[in-house]
């Protein structure tokens, strides 16, 4: 998490992917799959400082070097997927907002307050127009009509979504391959990748159980391992439904003995920035706790 998806070279990507883990290791922490961290959650005294790593983006199931990688460096992974997305009943639409504001294409929109052109000329200004796209589209669009919402961005861009798609969106057998690895875990993320909080509970379910009956029919495996899409905070309200083991969350923070399992927070961690002295600050969950906070306020 953390990079731009359209930014991932499928080598460099995987070296970084192997680097992170070199960097976790030599900082003492065990590096565990999903089963085994909700195992050690139940705990009163777990046997070391442990981490699991996820990757929420399926294009990582493109990398044909990751694999290799995982084998090499005996490292676990669990993958989660959205079946919409993969199907062609979802976008990636964040990445589509991105490339609609590098296309340098002045933007309007239109706001409870009236319409509001935003400048993409220059870096800062890109920068300042992708926080108030996400920013409108997090709040004032309502979930079901983001994805018009972001097809007609595209459309005055000049961003060709299928090129996108084939860029960014492996097909299921790239998917069956990377989940038969004896080193990943597959997990499901919700089915268009909504976000649930902003869903009615009936809706927010079946987002759950169609993502499970969908990954289960193309894969033969049924996930034990649910994650929330980004920016959908903490949905207490999806409990451990459907026999799942885990809940990943949006909510920054560690992992600590006795975690309620169906509500786990993450760490997001950036391949293009994985300095040492960083990650060694990160990990001692300061920056999350006061991220965590000041997201209460």
């Amino acid at each position: 998490k953390g990079c731009s998806l359209q930014d991932l070279d499928p080598a460099s990507t995987v070296a970084k992917i192997g680097k992170l883990a070199e960097s976790l290791r030599g900082q003492g922490f065990e590096l565990v799959g999903m089963d085994e961290a909700v195992a050690r959650l139940a705990e009163t005294s777990p046997k070391a400082r442990f981490l699991a790593l996820a990757a929420e983006c399926s294009a990582l199931a493109a990398l044909p070097a990751l694999p290799e990688m995982l084998d090499g460096q005996s490292l676990p992974m669990a993958l989660y997927v959205s079946p919409g997305l993969i199907s062609g009943q979802a976008d990636p639409w964040r990445e589509i907002v991105r490339a609609a504001v590098i296309s340098g294409k002045r933007i309007r929109i239109e706001t409870e307050q009236g319409a509001i052109v935003l400048d993409t000329a220059g870096k800062g200004a890109r920068k300042r127009a992708h926080q108030a796209l996400i920013a409108w589209l997090s709040n004032d669009v309502a979930e079901l009509s983001i994805r018009d919402a972001v097809r007609r961005l595209a459309m005055e861009c000049g961003v060709d979504i299928g090129v996108l798609r084939r860029k960014l969106v492996p097909g299921w057998d790239a998917i069956r391959t990377l989940a038969a690895h004896p080193m990943v875990t597959l997990g499901a993320l919700p089915m268009r990748n909504l976000r649930l909080r902003r869903l009615g509970e009936a809706a927010a379910h079946s987002e759950v159980s169609d993502s499970l009956a969908a990954i289960a029919l193309e894969t033969g495996m049924t996930p034990r391992h649910f994650s929330l899409a980004a920016g959908d905070g903490n949905f207490a309200a999806l409990g451990l439904p459907l026999g799942l083991q885990s809940v990943l969350t949006d909510r920054p923070g560690m992992l600590h003995a006795g975690e309620d399992p169906s509500s786990l927070p993450r760490m997001s961690v950036s391949l293009g920035d994985l300095d040492p002295a960083r990650l060694r600050t990160r990990l001692t969950g300061i920056g999350d706790a006061w991220r965590g906070r000041f997201r209460k306020a």
